[in-house]
């Protein structure tokens, strides 16, 4: 993992261990129990339209903002967003399965055991997303369905309550207006191939919510997970989302988004993503299993809390690394055990404060 941070003085290493050994243990887990499926499909897989309505009926750049602040000069290059296609008229069937959830590619074959739960997460004031604007929305009538594999280029799922996984095999896929939810184990929707966009909906209680790349996810609520919140690979973006709650087994390397490979083109803008301490972190940002890449990967007007460091940003295994990295706008809680940062990688941070006093925060090395 190259550097190994040192812990403030006389502060608790996470789960009980020194520090170091802790992120020894991190690493192990990644390289045992984690997932990498990287994915290659082009952006344009998104076709280019407006994002779809909120729950409010606006629309995403009607969002709440994060609280107004003085910007800085534009950093090196980012990411650009992945737009979001307009509802599609046609809804050709997927594939029903009738086999259980899948497990993630390295998942070990018995689930976690889960920890006690933690106090629920708190939304911060100030429009950020949670309950009221991410799910199902109010009023939608659900249909029971089980786990399904789709194969029909622009599938649309729709007001579903899907027990099990989805998996996607096919291009523009649409999932809206459902719930998904597993037993602990597997991915609750796993892009094999193709692309999928996902809003307005609630994915729960599996070891990850979404994998790996090639996804688009916007106001959805992800929880109860034994493992991370999100996968987060090439050509995605995470938006107007909410990440809470989750339920690790014992020494689980748990985060509320993880990076395991070199990506591009990653977006993780204006979500809620708050996690208790005894979760690794909110954004854990390693390309342990290589390459190294350009990225670009932007990290922007979120709210971020928790974890032993809140956000994680650093090479993998000290070979490789993700260029072109932009954190800015982001509001930091004070839930975390160490501090809001750790930093071992080449970064452009801009505009990071703490959400209750607007007090700045540098990347710490």
């Amino acid at each position: 993992m190259g550097l190994t941070p040192t812990p403030p003085e006389g502060a608790r290493a996470p789960f009980g261990r020194p520090f170091g050994a802790a992120l020894a243990v991190g690493l192990a887990v990644l390289l045992i129990g984690g997932s990498d499926v990287p994915r290659s499909a082009d952006l344009a897989a998104h076709p280019s339209a407006s994002e779809p309505a909120a729950h409010g009926g606006s629309t995403a750049s009607s969002s709440p903002s994060p609280t107004p602040s003085t910007p800085s000069p534009e950093p090196t290059p980012s990411a650009t967003e992945t737009p979001v296609p307009d509802e599609p008229s046609a809804s050709p069937s997927p594939t029903e399965a009738a086999s259980s959830p899948r497990p993630s590619a390295r998942a070990a074959a018995a689930a976690p055991a889960p920890r006690p739960p933690a106090p629920p997460s708190t939304v911060p004031s100030g429009g950020w997303p949670g309950p009221a604007s991410t799910g199902v929305p109010a009023g939608v009538s659900l249909t029971a369905s089980g786990s399904m594999t789709v194969r029909d280029a622009g599938a649309v799922l729709d007001s579903l309550d899907i027990t099990g996984s989805v998996t996607i095999e096919a291009a523009n896929v649409v999932i809206k207006n459902s719930k998904i939810h597993g037993s602990g184990t597997g991915d609750g929707v796993r892009v094999e191939n193709g692309t999928v966009t996902i809003y307005d909906s609630e994915i729960y209680g599996f070891e990850n919510s979404i994998g790996y790349g090639d996804w688009a996810a916007y106001r959805v609520n992800i929880h109860s997970n034994t493992g991370d919140g999100v996968k987060l690979g090439s050509n995605t973006t995470l938006q107007d989302s909410w990440i809470h709650d989750l339920a690790p087994g014992d020494d689980a390397h748990a985060d509320g988004g993880q990076v395991q490979d070199g990506v591009t083109n990653l977006v993780v803008r204006h979500n809620t993503i708050d996690v208790s301490s005894a979760v690794n972190s909110a954004l854990f940002i390693q390309p342990i299993f290589g390459p190294s890449t350009a990225g670009p990967i932007l990290i922007e007007g979120n709210y971020l809390s928790g974890g032993g460091f809140t956000v994680f940003l650093l090479d993998g295994a000290g070979t490789y690394v993700i260029s072109n990295i932009t954190v800015r706008n982001n509001r930091f809680g004070r839930t975390a055990e160490y501090g809001p940062d750790l930093v071992t990688v080449p970064v452009s941070w801009t505009n990071n404060t703490y959400a209750d006093n607007g007090a700045s925060i540098a990347p710490e090395h």
